[in-house]
């Protein structure tokens, strides 16, 4: 009977340690880097513009961390600035065949 018990309690452990595991590769620390351009989750307040409007805002770099989770960006061209939460980030990649000055709110996906 007590064999049974330390089986059991045996699998629940490493079941746990396994899912554990799994859930950790998620939720690794990631800090973006100072300079480093990003664009910015839209958030809007309606979903009357679902499927029209992009998802995605700019191509903002980040200037410093307020917080461990927040960052001010600032827009490269402009004197636009703005702060934003490290979830919400997404980084920029430049299209090979389309110019900086013109790919300000486009993103494959």
């Amino acid at each position: 009977k007590h064999r049974i018990f330390k089986v059991a309690r045996d699998n629940a452990e490493r079941a746990i340690a396994e899912q554990g595991r799994h859930y950790d590769l998620r939720r690794r620390e990631w800090r973006p880097a100072l300079g480093a351009l990003f664009l910015v989750r839209r958030n809007t307040l309606s979903n009357a513009t679902e499927g029209f409007a992009a998802k995605y805002d700019g191509r903002y770099q980040v200037v410093e961390f307020l917080l461990p989770n927040i960052v001010r960006l600032k827009y490269p061209t402009s004197c636009r600035r703005r702060t934003a939460s490290i979830n919400t980030l997404n980084p920029y990649h430049q299209h090979a065949n389309v110019p900086a000055s013109t790919n300000t709110n486009t993103r494959l996906e």
